[in-house]
């Protein structure tokens, strides 16, 4: 495989706009390329910009793959990363416009759901993998990305491979010499180690028989079927906040389900079992922000222990992940309102279930609520489409702002924010709002320079553009004239979306 050379450390700076689309932020900055995240006309693409320093061969290569991707039958085609476009940036550097694939990773989805995957969605994930893994050896074409990480989930729940620059096309060879390929036999020796990952996340007793399967990828065996002789495919439970968990054998034993259906997964699925944490590491800054924040807002120490524990035995194996450079741009405070979304949403049903269904107060509905084109408020949809997050943020974003008004009503007809009827309709706001218990809903009753930024965008009828979406979280940056003004953490109840965390 050819290495790259090692580029500057301090990569050009990206242009403002790139092929008309403006640039949001920066995703990540590595030895070849600068990824960041675009946004044009409602759609959302990522542009991996490839450094000036790069040798054409480089660029040539990665290009090429893509067109034999292009060329490829859809087993191949559907799970891996489509490139747009391909744009020549003025200074000169070549731009790949690649979809956004707005799901969470792999390596995200098994560290929640650790001993807790059911066996059919074991093999949803897998058998797309392994029958993409046989389409790109037929076309001559090996090295894509087959570890947890380079994995992500569309919001459908398909698998995708994301990362294609350390792929090769060679010449297509005859099936019965392809045994014999040593690129093609590392190709199996890590779709295997992907197995072997997936399996550990399988609950027993279906967990032994995967990896007998897997194992048997290194000998040459054929995964896709015997994967799905194993079990029935199995729609793959996305993370959501505040529901009950689902019994792994009773969705195991639910009838089959076309692959790549996304459904909810379970919000206590996100806690690691006790044996598997042999030694508690030290807690890392973003960790340490994330507790501070929890303490904040007045939560129990009965609650931030098990959440820090938990956490904990994440990062041992979902580290790659908190670290990536999109979430340190978003700042260790976003980082941990992300990951307390995650594992606190057990702990915040019950107070969910006592306040997160109370109605928006009658005189607050006229400016709070934006009906959709089908009459639905759009912070009620399940599944939001792409183009309706704007609506569902223009609702929360407007809402608080009632919601303040409404405080200040309070404080000065009832002499309090919990007497008289301002305080009563400040109250039914802030459960039409917030998520209870959250960071938020300490903050909007609080004297903040981030009500002025969600003002300003409001005012600037900015843009909201999704930037990570983890099933029942989602992080959406709030651009006003072409700039981030702020970033808000909604996540979706059983009432509808709520703002938890607002990142100035």
């Amino acid at each position: 495989m050819t290495v790259s050379p090692r580029l500057p450390a301090d990569p050009a700076p990206l242009p403002t706009t790139i092929d008309g689309a403006r640039v949001v932020r920066v995703l990540s900055a590595g030895e070849r390329a600068v990824t960041a995240l675009v946004h044009a006309d409602g759609a959302t693409r990522v542009a991996r910009v490839i450094d000036a320093a790069c040798p054409d061969s480089l660029i040539d290569a990665e290009v090429a793959v893509h067109d034999a991707v292009r060329r490829a039958v859809p087993a191949l085609r559907e799970h891996v990363v489509g490139l747009d476009d391909l744009v020549t940036l003025p200074d000169g550097r070549i731009a790949l416009l690649l979809e956004q694939v707005g799901g969470p990773p792999l390596d995200t989805v098994l560290a929640a759901r650790h001993g807790q995957l059911a066996l059919g969605e074991a093999v949803t994930l897998l058998a797309p993998l392994a029958e993409a893994l046989e389409a790109a050896h037929a076309v001559g074409l090996s090295g894509i990305g087959l570890s947890a990480a380079d994995v992500r989930l569309r919001e459908s729940g398909a698998p995708v491979v994301i990362r294609l620059q350390d792929a090769r096309v060679g010449p297509v060879l005859p099936e019965r010499l392809r045994d014999r390929e040593p690129a093609y036999a590392a190709d199996r020796a890590a779709i295997a180690r992907l197995g072997a990952t997936v399996a550990a996340a399988v609950a027993e007793p279906g967990r032994a028989g995967l990896l007998a399967v897997v194992r048997g990828a290194e000998l040459d065996r054929p995964l896709a079927p015997v994967l799905f002789d194993l079990a029935e495919p199995l729609p793959v439970r996305l993370e959501m906040v505040g529901r009950e968990p689902v019994d792994s054998a009773a969705v195991d034993g639910a009838g089959g389900a076309a692959v790549g259906v996304a459904e909810p997964l379970t919000a206590r699925s996100t806690v690691s079992r006790p044996e598997d944490v042999a030694e508690e590491p030290p807690v890392p800054s973003w960790l340490q922000a994330a507790l501070d924040a929890a303490r904040a807002v007045g939560l129990p120490t009965g609650i931030i222990e098990p959440v820090r524990s938990t956490a904990l035995a994440l990062g041992a194996r979902w580290g790659a992940v908190v670290v990536r450079p999109r979430f340190l741009l978003a700042g260790a405070a976003g980082v941990g309102a992300l990951v307390l979304a995650l594992v606190l949403g057990s702990s915040s049903a019950g107070v969910e279930a006592a306040a997160g269904d109370a109605p928006l107060d009658p005189g607050l509905a006229p400016t709070a609520t934006v009906p959709s084109a089908g009459g639905e408020a759009p912070e009620l949809a399940l599944h939001p489409e792409p183009g309706e997050w704007q609506a569902v943020v223009e609702v929360l974003v407007t809402r608080w702002s009632a919601c303040r008004a409404a405080a200040g009503s309070g404080s000065s007809t009832g002499g309090s924010g919990d007497r008289g009827d301002g305080g009563a309709a400040a109250a039914s706001c802030t459960a039409s709002t917030v998520h209870p218990g959250s960071a938020a809903h300490l903050l909007l009753h609080e004297a903040d320079p981030r009500h002025a930024l969600l003002e300003r965008w409001s005012a600037a009828r900015g843009e909201a553009v999704v930037i990570e979406r983890m099933g029942g979280a989602v992080l959406i940056d709030l651009i006003t004239a072409g700039t981030p003004t702020a970033s808000l953490l909604i996540v979706r109840s059983e009432a509808g979306w709520r703002v938890r965390d607002v990142i100035g």
